[in-house]
């Protein structure tokens, strides 16, 4: 009768196992972002591009890797969550190969930090610079100041005359405090209104002025896994171009194909924390003085958010 008494109990610890399991799988998490006043951090942006050009029958590659360090520092926090945050540009790393040469620029590498070429005069300007972003405990952006100081110091590196004023007409188009909130939108995960549990899904849809075009990013989340630090959320975005506006007219942009597809892991108890890695797939046609090129985009871009320990 003994082994039926050990038979029953283990029986009865099954159940208890089992019963208790679909509790466990059905966890759900509610994702904010917990930011205090002083808190630091620090974000680390990677990508890597290979950008492939037709036109007028001739096929040109560039090879593009980016790396891009940015210090976070809390200075306020309302009651609902919502912060103010500075952004400080601390390191901008640049190297594009293509059938014009290579340029290999690192703000932080003394034998590559005065490294002379146009296009890195916007990137120059940016070290050390710093902008402040409204964030919610969501993720959203709901404000930008420090773009117009940004836009004038790279003005002020272009000579004065034609080419000055007309570099001052694009960054208007571009950089804004309105333009520049919205794509600074589109590199944060929107958290769910909800608590989330591994399989629930929630989406967004994000309208983004380029200056060159508008687009559309809609982008699906879901929650692939939960761990005790961690939520895996899978990212799924499909960009499309808004019919019917163009900001440049002398410009038209088709889009024939856009997805940016990954997956991030946020941090439980503060959603502040995370990283991710996407990748991104682009084909499209653009169109200016009479002449139409082909530009297909493939590569990855990561984030990594994770906080840095005050003076």
């Amino acid at each position: 009768m003994v082994p039926n008494r050990l038979a029953v109990k283990v029986l009865a610890l099954l159940g208890v196992v089992l019963l208790s399991a679909p509790g466990f799988a059905a966890e759900k998490v509610l994702l904010r972002c917990n930011y205090k006043p002083g808190d630091k951090y620090l974000v680390v942006m990677d990508s890597e591009r290979n950008i492939v050009q037709e036109v007028a029958g001739q096929t040109n590659r560039v090879k593009q890797t980016m790396r891009m360090d940015m210090g976070m520092d809390v200075l306020a926090v309302d009651p609902e969550g919502t912060a103010e945050v500075k952004f400080t540009h601390r390191r901008i790393a640049l190297k594009m190969e293509s059938p014009r040469g290579t340029v290999d620029y690192d703000s932080a590498d003394p034998q590559k930090a005065n490294v002379d070429h146009a296009m890195l005069i916007g990137f120059k300007v940016l070290v050390g610079k710093s902008i402040t972003i409204t964030l919610t405990n969501r993720g959203e952006v709901k404000g930008v100041k420090g773009v117009k100081e940004i836009m004038e110091g790279i003005i002020a590196q272009i000579p004065e005359g034609p080419e000055r004023e007309n570099a001052r007409r694009q960054l208007a188009a571009t950089m804004d405090d309105e333009r520049f909130s919205q794509q600074m939108t589109g590199f944060s995960v929107l958290l769910p209104v909800d608590p989330v549990g591994v399989g629930e899904t929630w989406k967004r849809e994000q309208k983004t002025d380029l200056g060159f075009m508008n687009v559309l990013l809609k982008t699906d989340y879901k929650v692939g896994k939960i761990t005790p630090d961690a939520v895996e959320v899978a990212v799924d975005s499909k960009i499309e171009t808004v019919a019917g506006s163009a900001p440049d007219p002398a410009m038209t942009v088709t889009m024939k194909e856009g997805s940016l597809a990954g997956t991030t892991k946020i941090n439980r108890a503060n959603a502040a924390l995370y990283s991710g890695t996407l990748t991104q797939n682009v084909k499209m046609d653009v169109t200016m003085r009479g002449r139409t090129e082909k530009r297909e985009i493939t590569g990855t871009a990561s984030v990594t958010v994770k906080p840095e320990a005050g003076p």
